[in-house]
This record gives structure tokens, C-alpha cells and sequence, in this order.
């Protein structure tokens, strides 16, 4: 990090807490959606997938709860 930013323990501390309190899916939500509607998509949310070779791996062993790394990604 660069000395004149605030040190690495207080950034990690206020990025859990805002990840925690949801800031940080809210800061990406609101501009994501006012993008997609000014591109004048019917939907806030895209159609298509992809599925990378890690995410075929965890549903082949159980699904979304057998990995960590899945939950983070599904949000729960």
C-alpha cells in the first residue's frame, strides 16, 4: 500500500466492515443497474453464464456449499 494511505490493518478492517454492512455489493449494485438500464435493457440482471472448470468441480462434489471460494462468489 502507499505510506500515504491509512495502513494495511485499518483498510482490511473497514473492507470487512463494509463487505459485512453490504456497502460494498450496494457501491457496485447502483451503477451496475443504472448502466444496464441506460443501454436500455429490459433487465437489471444479464441472461447468460459462465462456468469455469472451478465452479464444475464444486457442483460435481455438492454443489455451492462444498467450497468456500463458491459461497463468496454466490453471496451467502
Amino acid at each position: 500500500m502507499p505510506t500515504d494511505l491509512a495502513p494495511k490493518s485499518a483498510a482490511h478492517y473497514y473492507f470487512v466492515l463494509w463487505d459485512w454492512e453490504g456497502k460494498l455489493d450496494r457501491g457496485h449494485k447502483a451503477p451496475y443497474v443504472a448502466a444496464r438500464e441506460a443501454a436500455g435493457r429490459e433487465e437489471a440482471s444479464p441472461t447468460a453464464a459462465i462456468i469455469d472448470r472451478q465452479s464444475a468441480k464444486a457442483a460435481q462434489k455438492g454443489g455451492a456449499a462444498s467450497t468456500p471460494r463458491a459461497l463468496m462468489r454466490a453471496g451467502k
